[in-house]
């Protein structure tokens, strides 16, 4: 790939092969991810950026159980880390039940 002197910018994805799949299991705990260039004429690849980021137990538990749920990573600027979302079919997806305000009754008749 060029990449000329205004850079690229680009989200990308990293997803098993199919065959891969069901052997990838997030276990809960800190990732380390670290990104390579191989750039024309140098003889190694240069590290182009470190990225680090928790997976909770809570997060491992619904990918490993929900297949096409998938793990967002967002940068926050003011912490300085990267904060993480699940989703799946492109909507966050709860962990825990909606909380019902105290004087809703859950058999579904307000008070």
């Amino acid at each position: 790939m060029f990449v000329g002197q205004a850079g690229v910018c680009a989200d990308h994805p990293f997803t098993p092969s199919r065959q891969d799949a069901d052997e990838l299991l997030f276990c809960g705990g800190d990732y380390h991810i670290d990104i390579f260039a191989k750039i024309v004429g140098r003889r190694r690849p240069q590290k182009l950026k470190a990225l680090k980021f928790t997976i909770d137990a809570r997060q491992a538990g619904v990918l490993i159980q929900i297949l096409d749920a998938e793990l967002f990573l967002y940068w926050n600027s003011e912490s300085e880390n990267y904060e993480s979302e699940l989703r799946k079919d492109h909507e966050v997806f709860p962990l825990e039940p909606p909380k019902f305000p105290s004087w809703f009754d859950h058999s579904g008749h307000a008070d």
